[in-house]
C-alpha cells in the first residue's frame, strides 16, 4: 500500500508502521498497534509527532506538539485487482502529476473501461425493445438508409404501434421488428465504417428531450446492471445474427480510483462516444462524476428543448476525443484510460501515463507496448452490480 503526503509517496506496507518516517513536511514515529483504518478511498493514520515542521499535517488543522498522538486522513489509491505493474506505474504517474504546478487532469473512457459492457449499445437496444424511438417522425425515418430495410422496418413498426399494447410483445411482428431494427447499425458499419456510424447513432435520438433520455437510461441501467451476463442472438430475415451482450457491471477499480484522484487534486473527466445524456446519467449515479465533467456525443437542440438530427462537432471518435478535450477541458490530461482504438489518440495524448484496458485486441496491444502504455487485462478487474453501497436492483 502506498500513502500520499502532499505529493510524496511513503513506500511502506501497513505492517511496518512501527518504523520512522522522514519527509520534508514532517517527521513522525507512527503509533504502535493498529496504525491505520480505511474509510472509503482514504486511510486514517495515527502517529506520535516527533517534529512537525508545517502548520498542517495532512488534514490536521494545526501544528502537532511533540509526543502528541495525531490523526491524519490520507487519500489512497487502492490496488484491488490492478496488476502489480499497472498499480506501480499508476502510483508513480500520480505522484509526478500532483507534484507539478498545474492542477492535473485524468480522463476516462466509459464503456468497457469504467464498466463491463457498453451502455451506449445497450441503451439503443433498450429503446428498440420498448419501441421508444420517435417512430412517428419522418425525420427519424430519413436517418435510415433504404439499403438497410427502411420501408420494411417502418411497416413492422407501424403494425406494432397499431396493436393493443398488451399484445405487442407476444406477436411475431415484434420478433421480426427486434431483429431488423437491431441489425441496422451492423449493416451500416459494414458499408461505411466506424466513424460515420458513431456520428449517425446519436442522431437517432431526434425528437426526444435530454430529460427523457436520462429517465430511459435509468430504466436501461436497472435492467442491465446485475442482470445475467449473456449474449442474446436475434436472427433477421436476411439470415444475419444480431448479437446483444447483456449484463453491465461496474469496475470497482475505477469506482474507487476516481474519488481518490479527486482527493489528490485531480480534475476527473469522462469522455465517451456514447450519447451525452446517457453517459452523464450513468457516470453521475455510479461514479459520482458531475454532469459538467462528462463529455459524450450530442445532437443540437432546438429552442423548444427537443433534440434535432444534426450532430454537434467534434464527433467523439479517435481524434475527435482529443479535439473535445482541447475544446472543453483546455488542458493536456496527465492520465488517460481507454480500451479500444476509439481511445487510441486520446491515450497517446496523456502526459504521464496511458492505461489500456486490454480486451484481447492483439494489434492494439502491440501498439500499446510500443508506446509504453500500462496494460491491464479487463478480465482481472473487479465487477460489481453495486454503486455507492446500494444495488440498482
Amino acid at each position: 500500500m502506498r500513502f500520499v503526503f502532499h505529493g510524496y509517496y511513503l513506500k511502506s506496507m501497513v505492517e511496518t508502521f512501527g518504523g520512522r518516517i522522514n519527509l520534508s513536511v514532517f517527521k513522525a514515529t507512527l503509533d504502535n498497534g493498529p496504525a491505520s483504518e480505511f474509510q472509503g478511498h482514504k486511510a486514517v493514520l495515527y502517529f506520535h509527532v516527533v517534529d512537525a515542521a508545517a502548520n498542517r499535517v495532512g488534514d490536521s488543522p494545526r501544528r502537532g506538539r511533540q509526543g502528541e498522538v495525531m490523526e491524519m486522513t490520507v487519500p489512497q489509491i487502492e490496488q484491488l485487482n490492478w496488476s502489480d505493474a499497472v498499480y506501480t506505474r499508476l502510483c508513480d504517474a500520480v505522484d509526478r502529476a500532483v507534484g507539478g504546478t498545474e492542477r492535473p487532469v485524468a480522463v476516462f473512457d466509459f464503456d468497457n473501461t469504467c464498466i463491463f459492457r457498453d451502455i451506449g449499445e445497450l441503451f439503443s437496444h433498450y429503446l428498440i425493445d420498448e419501441i421508444g424511438y420517435r417512430y412517428e417522425l419522418d425525420a427519424f425515418w430519413q436517418l435510415i438508409d433504404p439499403r438497410d430495410g427502411r420501408e420494411h422496418i417502418r411497416e413492422l413498426t407501424e403494425t406494432l404501434l397499431a396493436m393493443p399494447v398488451d399484445e405487442r410483445r407476444t406477436s411475431d411482428v415484434y420478433e421480426q421488428y427486434l431483429a431488423e431494427m437491431g441489425a441496422i447499425y451492423a449493416r451500416k458499419y459494414v458499408r461505411e465504417g466506424a466513424a460515420p456510424c458513431y456520428e449517425w447513432a446519436v442522431r437517432l435520438h431526434v425528437g426526444m428531450t435530454p430529460d427523457e433520455i436520462r429517465r430511459q437510461t435509468v430504466r436501461a441501467m436497472e435492467r442491465e446492471i446485475g442482470g445475467d451476463i449473456e449474449c442474446e442472438v436475434r436472427r433477421t430475415r436476411r439470415g444475419e445474427d444480431v448479437r446483444i451482450n447483456h449484463g453491465i457491471r461496474i469496475h470497482e477499480e475505477f469506482r474507487r480510483l476516481m474519488p481518490a484522484l479527486e482527493a489528490l487534486g485531480f480534475d476527473v473527466w469522462v469522455v465517451s462516444a456514447t450519447n451525452q445524456w446517457t453517459v452523464e446519467t450513468f457516470a453521475e449515479r455510479a461514479f459520482d462524476v458531475p454532469r459538467e465533467r462528462v463529455l459524450g456525443n450530442r445532437v443540437c437542440m432546438g429552442d423548444d428543448g427537443v433534440l434535432g438530427d444534426e450532430t454537434c462537432q467534434p464527433v467523439l471518435y479517435r481524434q475527435g476525443k482529443v479535439d473535445i478535450i482541447a475544446q472543453e477541458i483546455g488542458a493536456q490530461p496527465a492520465l488517460v484510460f481507454g480500451d479500444s482504438f476509439t481511445d487510441f489518440e486520446m491515450m497517446c495524448h496523456a502526459s504521464e501515463l496511458a492505461v489500456l484496458i486490454d480486451r484481447g485486441n492483439d494489434e492494439l496491444r502491440r501498439e500499446a507496448i510500443e508506446r509504453s502504455f500500462a496494460i491491464q487485462p479487463q478480465e482481472r478487474l473487479t465487477c460489481s452490480s453495486e454503486w455507492g453501497g446500494a444495488s440498482f436492483q
